[in-house]
């Protein structure tokens, strides 16, 4: 594999090859495996793909433009890192190559991640801990219709999205228990985000204040868009927060430095 050559070309060879198929889709994260840590009852895994049109087809159909600019998918953590006179790395390729596989062939990557999420309860099962899947890690697709909620009922599935109406039918009691949402902010949907708090739902945040091991956060505890700020970087597994109209406070990760989608101080209250 190139990685001199950018990820436009590296698609059109894959595309030109077929080759789209990948060892695993389920993998994890540093905060992933923070929550396996911290929260021992869980093992969680998640599905991580081509953020936005990285992959030449709209992932996250709800987005926008600030969560675009500053998207984790591209800008923090294994993805970001490139060496020296390397265009992109073999964590954005294997990315891409679940989202070739996810568009180019959907019954047989429905079929590897049903089988995937299968052996994860087995796993699970003979280490007595609970199976937690994060399907959308770095897309915001209409995963309620892959199938997977029904068919593994002993799993806890949940995710962020942009996407009011997913969001108002999860607070609806409209999709399967074992399915948990969290609507994701930006300063474009700000209005939403106060109808969906005002609703009972949680709503993430990011703030434009970076994790230090020598204090705590600053926003913790306090108020945004009239609502009690909670902590979001202890874990990942949002379906355990307090419930009930609470903001989810993250903090400012990744590369980029300004950017309105980080939420400014000034406005907590």
């Amino acid at each position: 594999m190139d990685l001199t050559k950018s990820l436009d070309f590296i698609k059109k060879d894959l595309i030109n090859n077929k080759d789209f198929n990948t060892s695993y889709l389920l993998g994890s994260s540093a905060k992933i495996e923070l929550s396996n840590k911290r929260k021992t009852k869980y093992i969680s895994k998640i599905l991580y793909m081509s953020a936005a049109s990285r992959s030449g087809i709209n992932m996250c159909p709800f987005s926008t433009k600030t969560c675009r600019d500053v998207c984790l998918g591209h800008t923090s953590g294994h993805a970001a890192l490139t060496k020296n006179g390397d265009k992109t790395n073999l964590v954005e390729v294997a990315r891409l190559k679940r989202s070739l596989f996810y568009i180019n062939d959907r019954e047989n990557f429905l079929k590897k991640l049903k089988n995937e999420v299968k052996n994860l309860v087995k796993y699970s099962k003979e280490r007595g801990l609970k199976p937690v899947v994060r399907l959308n890690g770095t897309t915001d697709l209409l995963v309620e219709t892959w199938g997977v909620f029904k068919e593994f009922p002993s799993v806890k599935f949940y995710d962020y999205t942009k996407s009011k109406s997913r969001m108002i039918q999860f607070l609806n009691g409209k999709f399967p228990k074992n399915y948990y949402l969290v609507y994701s902010y930006s300063p474009e949907n700000k209005q939403v985000a106060s109808e969906i708090l005002a609703l009972g739902g949680n709503v993430a945040c990011v703030f434009d204040e970076k994790k230090s091991k020598k204090r705590k956060l600053s926003y913790i505890g306090k108020r945004f868009l009239g609502h009690t700020i909670i902590d979001g970087d202890s874990h990942d597994l949002r379906f355990l927060d307090k419930q009930g109209g609470y903001v989810v406070g993250l903090s400012k990760k990744g590369k980029i430095k300004n950017n309105p989608f980080f939420i400014s101080l000034k406005e907590v209250k």
